[in-house]
């Protein structure tokens, strides 16, 4: 099931952004986790940033040689 293994692999990568916290490269890492609240329309606004930020990551990453290998992980959802 392919919803089935789309949750997998965010838990996958979830599971090791808490494994990195404890990592002895910490220094070079960055953890972030907040919740705040905030206008509904602000949160499209929100919400239409962080899209941009993917696409913008995506222009810098694409052409990017492979050296080292990042876990990137953004949620942003009504709680």
């Amino acid at each position: 099931n392919e919803s089935n293994n789309i949750y997998k692999h965010h838990t996958n990568w979830r599971l090791r952004a808490l494994q990195s916290l404890d990592s002895l490269q910490n220094k070079k890492n960055l953890h972030y986790a907040v919740t705040y609240t905030l206008a509904k329309k602000d949160s499209l606004v929100l919400k239409e940033r962080f899209l941009e930020l993917i696409q913008n990551n995506l222009k810098l990453i694409e052409p990017s040689p492979e050296e080292v290998m990042y876990c990137n992980v953004i949620d942003f959802f009504e709680v």
